[in-house]
Formats: C-alpha cells, sequence, structure tokens
C-alpha cells in the first residue's frame, strides 16, 4: 500500500531527525577548543549558565582560576571569556548547518534509519585530544 508506506518512511524520517537534532545538542555538550591558551572548556549547561554569569559582570575578579578539561587551570579574563563564547557559537552554527545537510540528505534516502550522519560535527574532547586538534589545525 503505497500510502501506508509513505507514512511509514514520514516517520522514520522523523525519528532520524530526532536523532539527528540530539547528536548536534550532545555534540556542543562535549568542550570547546581556545585556540589563544590551547586549552578545552567544559560547555554543558551549567558551565554554559556560568559563562553567561561572567559576561554580564562589569568585571572579572583578577585571576580568576578557571579549571580546564584537561584539569590544569587557567585565568579566566574577558578576552578570554569572549573567545570562549565566540568559539561556543562558531561551533554551534557550523554544527546546525551540519544537522541541517544530514536531515535535506536523509529525507532523500529510500530507507531513513539506514542513513549515516555521523560526519561532519565539530571536534569534542572526548573525540579529539587538544594536541591532535592543534595538528590538524596548522
Amino acid at each position: 500500500d503505497p500510502e501506508c508506506a509513505a507514512r511509514l518512511k514520514a516517520a522514520q524520517q522523523e525519528e532520524v531527525w530526532e536523532r539527528i537534532k540530539a547528536k548536534r545538542y550532545d555534540n556542543l555538550r562535549h568542550g570547546v577548543f581556545v585556540k589563544s591558551v590551547g586549552k578545552w572548556f567544559q560547555t554543558d549547561d551549567a558551565s554554559r549558565t556560568q559563562y553567561l554569569a561572567l559576561a554580564v559582570m562589569p568585571r572579572l575578579p583578577e585571576k580568576l582560576p578557571w579549571k580546564t578539561m584537561d584539569n590544569s587551570f587557567v585565568n579566566m579574563t574577558k578576552a578570554l571569556l569572549g573567545e570562549l563564547m565566540e568559539q561556543m557559537l562558531v561551533d554551534e552554527q557550523a554544527d546546525f548547518a551540519n544537522a541541517e545537510r544530514h536531515k535535506a540528505a536523509m529525507e532523500k534516502a529510500d530507507k531513513p534509519l539506514e542513513y549515516d550522519y555521523s560526519d561532519g560535527w565539530t571536534a569534542n574532547f572526548d573525540e579529539q585530544p587538544a594536541a591532535e586538534f592543534e595538528e590538524a589545525d596548522k
């Protein structure tokens, strides 16, 4: 039945689209690399809230130690915070565009549940340690 097949395919497409969106959301919660200090910073929801709180402060305390994902500390400054937040935005936009690219390709696939949406995502700490990231960036 073509009508039943079309409904099934639409349901499968919706399921895969939800998986792609979940991948996008999850990917952006596994760190952001800040080139100026060569460190990965947390990007989970709690950390994002802290960054926003720091961003609205007129000035930060001097020598504010901030723990990075390799368990070392750097001094958080307004300039570093700005770079960190800018890179988060750049990564978010790149992953948004990648998700939309995958959605369009998946919707053209005959078998949506078999569509591979694993490529094209921004790097994150779990997948690429900083040294490898720096080397790949050269």
